[in-house]
């Protein structure tokens, strides 16, 4: 340990050692909470929505430290290195593959940060392609910090750099092959439901009339075609039927990519394979006496195996439903909202209509425009205080609902969110 404190080294090599030690620790982080979060085995110890948190602040983090690492490496004057050796792979002469592993790893991990701002949303399928770039990212850090030498042939770094290593093996071995321990269900479509122009519902259940799985409201499966092998990929959606109807469950789906087409097209009867039930953004019969709900268009579907549920077993939980579609008809589950409104007295929906001009004779629940701070005051009555909020919908959507929450007193821990694109 004497090589690790020495007044003899100058203090810079101290911040260019504390510092790429620094960025490969909150880089392992970032791998195996992201591993956490695809695989479902993060919801074991924290809600989603709390460790994409922390995954986001950790990664950015990371890529911080990596840079302040090769500031310091500009600046050492032992070193001598340019801005050239530093930013280039295999520019330096002095410096050898070890070297250049590093520099390679640091472009890969700005690719994924540079997608995770300005690509998720808007082109969630080149940034999950990106995304995949963080597995050779972090192992080619970590060949960097093992080759590279300046630490590791000291005992207590050594063991975090293959300490860690093997742990972020394991766990990529597992994201890989993970769904394979999945249990699988061989169901198939019972009956459809076309409510809208472009959306879909499907009731699927066991061929032989038995028992499906149990599952909480407010979670998802994963579902594929088996009969068409170019979608063997799991698509997932979220259950839009009460728990306690163990002989079938429903899917409300919006019409949009290429699977969903191939949906639409779906008969009585077909086969499907299903995964799951997985997800943690679930009401709690015990925990949640007052609830609000936020959706914006297809986002209503995991809210519906709760409002299902609660009526059926009479529950005292006080509930409101705000609704944002951009036209009467095009609101999915209307109708059997509606009709739960009127079976359960404690559940009030509340729907606000955006680009269709109302008629008028729509019920006093309904409202023109958008879900802004104004409607939401006025329905809550300006009480925020006491309730759960929980949203769904577009990520821009649930971004401003949390805006005007957060404004008018709620606190973070009372506000859950789903991200369909984790």
């Amino acid at each position: 340990m004497e090589y690790l404190i020495s007044a003899k080294i100058p203090w810079i090599w101290y911040a260019i050692r504390a510092s790429g030690l620094a960025g490969y620790i909150f880089l392992f982080l970032s791998t195996i909470s992201g591993i956490g979060l695809y695989t479902g085995l993060s919801s074991k110890f924290l809600r989603s929505e709390k460790v994409l948190a922390i995954h986001k602040h950790i990664s950015i983090s990371a890529w911080a430290m990596i840079l302040v690492h090769l500031i310091f490496l500009f600046f050492d004057q032992t070193l001598k290195l340019g801005i050239a050796d530093l930013l280039v792979p295999f520019a330096s002469q002095s410096a050898g593959i070890n070297f250049a592993l590093g520099i390679i790893g640091f472009y890969l991990f700005l690719f994924i940060i540079i997608s995770s701002l300005f690509f998720r949303f808007k082109a969630p399928r080149l940034w999950r392609f990106l995304h995949y770039l963080s597995y050779p990212a972090f192992f080619i850090i970590f060949l960097h910090g093992v080759l590279i030498g300046t630490d590791t042939n000291e005992y207590l770094i050594s063991e975090i750099y293959w300490i860690t290593g093997i742990i972020a093996s394991i766990l990529t071995l597992y994201r890989i092959f993970y769904w394979k321990f999945e249990k699988e269900y061989e169901y198939i479509v019972k009956n459809i439901y076309k409510p809208t122009t472009d959306a879909i519902i499907l009731e699927i259940g066991r061929n032989d009339g038995g028992d499906i799985f149990k599952f909480k409201s407010g979670q998802y499966v994963s579902i594929s075609i088996p009969e068409d092998k170019k979608f063997f990929k799991k698509y997932r959606f979220s259950i839009a039927s009460s728990p306690l109807n163990r002989q079938s469950f429903k899917l409300g789906i919006r019409i949009l990519g290429d699977f969903t087409q191939k949906i639409s097209k779906i008969k009585i009867g077909d086969r499907i394979n299903v995964k799951g039930p997985r997800g943690d953004f679930v009401f709690n019969e015990n925990k949640m006496e007052n609830i609000v709900f936020i959706a914006g268009g297809i986002g209503i579907t995991p809210f519906m195996s709760a409002f299902e549920y609660a009526a059926d077993k009479n529950l005292s939980n006080k509930m409101a439903l705000i609704y944002s579609n951009r036209s009467v008809a095009g609101a999915l589950f209307l109708d059997e909202i509606q009709a739960l409104s009127a079976k359960n007295v404690n559940f009030k929906p509340y729907f606000a209509i955006t680009d269709e001009k109302l008629a008028g004779n729509e019920g006093c629940n309904f409202y023109q425009g958008f879900i802004n701070e104004e409607l939401l005051r006025k329905i809550l009555n300006n009480q925020f205080s006491g309730k759960i909020f929980f949203l769904c919908g577009p990520p821009k959507f649930m971004e401003i609902m949390a805006g005007y929450l957060i404004k008018n007193g709620v606190k973070l821990k009372n506000i859950r969110k789903e991200s369909f694109s984790l």
